[in-house]
């Protein structure tokens, strides 16, 4: 059964994103604003009356004290909201199994690249992105701003890599690792309704052991000018590839 945590973001459009995802719980907006709202505020408070969810006014040190602590701007707004949490075991248990597709990414280290893979995540209908349990990342501002949104419907899972390939493994997932050094094309072979696509650390790439326990491994062919993409981009490209053939 899928639950929730709680998290305090700031910034209007992560604002709308999660009051549109119903995962808004509260809203905290600058004084400054309590005699004359912008038309795009003044809509959204309409909204939130409606489904009567708390709104208060605070002053400049609340939202100065916040930009500090998380080296952000608030744009006047600050917001409790959930976001979705679920445990491995129930995502591989899934009665929708129809498109069953789960994203890994090993040794994570930067929250705009996590932000920007659970904005694709999203966006291409994966249903949980895992990140080895070797990572420190957590969600934060960061990651929400660079998700746009995302970080409302994909829930993030720290599960660690060998632990994660073993579960798949008995679950039935066809496992699908990237590399940059195979000649087997991303764009040339198939792939399931029932996924895992492995995706390397943002500097040691997949090691021999891990690949072993992989059902293929596949590249996605480039020029000689770089040696390797950006983390995020790979698994944009992925993603968009495999919803593509999908859909």
């Amino acid at each position: 059964m899928q639950s929730s945590d709680v998290y305090l973001f700031a910034g209007r459009n992560l604002l709308e994103e999660s009051l549109k995802s119903g995962h808004l719980k509260s809203v905290y907006f600058s004084s400054s604003f309590k005699n004359l709202l912008p038309a795009r505020l003044a809509k959204i408070v309409h909204l939130l009356e409606k489904k009567h969810i708390s709104i208060s006014f605070e002053d400049k040190r609340f939202f100065d004290s916040f930009e500090k602590k998380y080296n952000t701007t608030t744009e006047g707004v600050i917001f409790k909201t959930s976001v979705p949490r679920i445990s491995l075991d129930e995502v591989m248990s899934s009665e929708d199994n129809s498109d069953s597709l789960i994203c890994f990414v090993d040794d994570l280290t930067f929250s705009a690249n996590m932000g920007s893979i659970l904005r694709s995540a999203s966006a291409f209908g994966v249903k949980a992105l895992v990140i080895s349990s070797s990572s420190k990342l957590t969600l934060n501002q960061e990651v929400a701003r660079y998700s746009m949104g995302g970080i409302f419907y994909v829930p993030v899972i720290h599960e660690s890599t060998y632990a994660f390939l073993d579960k798949a493994k008995r679950n039935g997932y066809n496992i699908i690792g990237f590399d940059i050094n195979q000649t087997l094309l991303y764009n040339t072979d198939s792939y399931t309704s029932k996924d895992v696509l492995f995706f390397g650390g943002e500097s040691k790439g997949i090691s021999p052991n891990v690949r072993n326990k992989m059902n293929r491994v596949l590249a996605i062919p480039m020029s000689n000018t770089v040696q390797s993409l950006n983390v995020s981009v790979t698994v944009g490209i992925i993603l968009s590839y495999r919803y593509s053939i999908n859909v």
